[in-house]
């Protein structure tokens, strides 16, 4: 596995990790992050250790890399819909797929409010 050297400079203290290659993005985007939250711990000069900064570098990549995939699932997601409203044709007029949506959604309420009432 290929792996990236690291460094956190931290109360003028330097913290030095090995990471998988692959987390570097990850960890350039959360790295102010990292930094922010050890600094806001409570702690003495002794009690910072190899192994607080690691936990925290660790919970950092793995937060970043959840947002990135909720953006990039989000992003997917938007472009489908734009590619449906594209391919489905537009019978309704220039309001397009959202809108054939919205009435599919009412048609199915008011069927079920009959069907409710016994007036099917």
């Amino acid at each position: 596995m290929n792996e990236q050297r690291v460094e956190l400079f931290i109360k003028d203290r330097k913290f030095s990790f090995m990471i998988p290659f692959n987390d570097y993005v990850p960890f350039k985007k959360a790295e102010k992050k990292i930094i922010d939250l050890i600094e806001n711990i409570e702690h003495t000069e002794e009690q910072l250790d190899d192994a607080i900064v690691y936990s925290a570098l660790q919970l950092a990549i793995e937060n970043e890399k959840l947002i990135t995939k909720e953006t990039d699932d989000k992003m997917q997601s938007d472009d489908e819909d734009a590619r449906l409203d594209r391919v489905l044709p537009r019978a309704e007029g220039p309001e397009g797929l959202s809108h054939r949506r919205e009435r599919a959604m009412a048609g199915a309420e008011e069927a079920d409010g009959r069907v409710q009432q016994g007036r099917f």
